[in-house]
């Protein structure tokens, strides 16, 4: 979760809870199913709860790198600030490229896009997208970077933006 707050604009929170499960077949193919709960003050939604799964595929896997898309179908409950609410059918569409090097010092760069295509809603298209770097700063002592980007092209609640941007560094020890 994340909280923001300007001298412009009151705070702002967003957090998310996901969880994912993969059965991997033959070839590099997988079934993926799970959900998520989600909520975020700038696009006016208290609460949504998705539950889905699909198929994808791993394109390649090395020890450096891997890069997969799946397609799937998933379900969705929301809640606006406003108090209405909204059941939904979504495909569900997710591309991942990561970049890894395991020698110091250590390198993770992941990127993600999920693109929500509404067959509830006419038009209304949702999107997460994320890149995240780590760098390993001496052994075992990291420096996390991220943007995460929110996109709904048709907000269900009256006084939603569209775009909800977060930007995020921090610092972790592995042990």
């Amino acid at each position: 979760g994340s909280r923001s707050e300007t001298e412009t604009s009151p705070s702002a929170q967003s957090h998310t809870l996901a969880i994912e499960q993969q059965r991997f077949l033959r070839d590099r193919w997988f079934w993926s199913g799970g959900g998520n709960i989600a909520s975020n003050d700038e696009l006016g939604l208290d609460l949504r709860v998705l539950l889905g799964g699909g198929i994808g595929r791993y394109f390649f896997q090395t020890q450096h790198q891997e890069f997969f898309a799946a397609a799937g179908i998933g379900v969705s409950h929301e809640e606006f600030a406003d108090g209405q609410e909204q059941e939904s059918v979504e495909g569900i569409l997710v591309m991942s490229y990561d970049i890894y090097r395991f020698d110091t010092p250590e390198i993770d760069v992941s990127t993600d896009l999920t693109v929500y295509p509404s067959f509830t809603v006419s038009g209304r298209v949702r999107t997460d997208a994320s890149i995240q770097m780590r760098y390993e700063i001496i052994e075992d002592l990291f420096y996390r970077l991220s943007l995460h980007h929110n996109y709904d092209n048709k907000p269900q609640s009256l006084d939603a933006t569209t775009t909800d941007w977060s930007f995020v560094t921090s610092l972790g020890y592995s042990f």
